[in-house]
């Protein structure tokens, strides 16, 4: 599993922390910290996501789904619980359907009841290709007027952003150092 990334703390029962479309492991940090000193936490990163951006994206909830097993085999856990934000909801639903006997508790935070909508998520690789061919304006067409990107305490409308080029300030790149909130 190279470039991977997966946090890996604490001791004690496995708690699995998955994340959503966009991003990262570390958007379970508060989480991570007030429970590491209860609970084993595992965090990984999607393929093409946050501290994994290197690693090629994966095309489906149920690779990503089956990616997460071999997250929770090599670490050598039989018997976890399961968290997912959004898409990673739509993971561990996944997961549930391929290894329920080994899931202890199911949390799915913001998320949709299905597992798996054709064409509702697309890889960052995806995203990437159509941001090339498709332009800065398509690009903006397709994302809710009302979020923006805070990085280092500087804040960037979606359009400065794309306009600046880097696509690391995009979060393409680098979304473990970009928070996304909604506005008012």
């Amino acid at each position: 599993m190279n470039d991977i990334f997966v946090d890996d703390l604490g001791e004690g029962h496995a708690f699995i922390f998955v994340h959503g479309f966009l991003g990262s492991s570390e958007m379970w940090s508060l989480q991570k910290d007030y429970f590491k000193s209860k609970y084993r936490i595992v965090s990984p990163a999607l393929p093409g996501f946050g501290e994994s951006h290197k690693a090629p994206s994966l095309n489906s909830i149920n690779d990503m789904a089956k990616f997460v097993l071999e997250v929770i085999e090599e670490k050598k856990i039989n018997k976890f619980h399961l968290i997912g934000h959004s898409m990673g909801g739509m993971i561990v639903q996944e997961i549930a359907k391929i290894a329920g006997d080994k899931i202890e508790k199911l949390i799915c935070f913001a998320t949709s009841s299905i597992g798996e909508i054709p064409g509702r998520f697309e890889t960052m690789d995806e995203s990437i290709r159509r941001l090339k061919e498709e332009g800065i304006d398509e690009l903006k067409s397709r994302i809710p007027p009302k979020v923006c990107f805070t990085l280092s305490s500087t804040e960037y409308s979606i359009e400065e952003t794309l306009k600046s080029g880097n696509f690391k300030v995009f979060g393409v790149y680098d979304l473990s150092k970009i928070k996304t909130r909604l506005l008012g």
